[in-house]
């Protein structure tokens, strides 16, 4: 860690269509850049599909440094399942 270094996040979505917001409440536009105040942080996502959905999360720092992550998730509501 060195000071002033500031942490951005964006996400991008190819497969599917959901909802990404930070635990402050701030709902992301996809590829737009977002400024990381806490070191730590929460993310949750609400899906709008029921295809498989898929989201790159990038967090970049002010020296240009990239760090992608790639979360993938599957429809599980499947009612024969649920009635059994």
């Amino acid at each position: 860690r060195y000071l002033p270094t500031t942490y951005q996040i964006r996400y991008f979505q190819p497969d599917g269509k959901g909802t990404l917001k930070m635990d402050n409440g701030t709902a992301f536009l996809p590829n737009d850049f977002y400024p990381l105040e806490k070191e730590t942080f929460r993310l949750y996502y609400t899906s709008a599909s029921t295809d498989q959905q898929t989201i790159d999360v990038y967090v970049q720092d002010s020296f240009g440094q990239l760090v992608q992550l790639t979360f993938s998730f599957n429809n599980d509501n499947d009612k024969e399942e649920q009635e059994e």
